[in-house]
């Protein structure tokens, strides 16, 4: 196999600067996907548990098969609230 060599120098302005937006954006991410994991909020993450709803369960199926490269097809039927 043919090695790729990098010209990318880590310690250089550009890089530090988008390595730094990077993070912020990956802190976002991280931010929202809580928000995802409470299911809106806990005023609506009540009312999903009492209406027999687990949306943390619906993404993690669909995110661990795309993970494992599984065509799926998904369907959301009905409203679905994360804020």
């Amino acid at each position: 196999m043919e090695v790729i060599r990098s010209t990318i120098d880590p310690s250089s302005p550009q890089f530090v600067e988008n390595a730094g937006q990077r993070r912020a954006l990956a802190e976002e991410l991280t931010q929202r996907l809580e928000q995802v994991r409470q299911e809106g909020g806990p005023r609506y993450r009540k009312r999903h548990e009492e209406q027999g709803k687990r949306l943390e369960c619906i993404f993690y199926s669909h995110a661990y098969t795309s993970a494992k490269g599984i065509p799926q097809i998904v369907v959301v039927i009905g409203s679905c609230t994360a804020n």
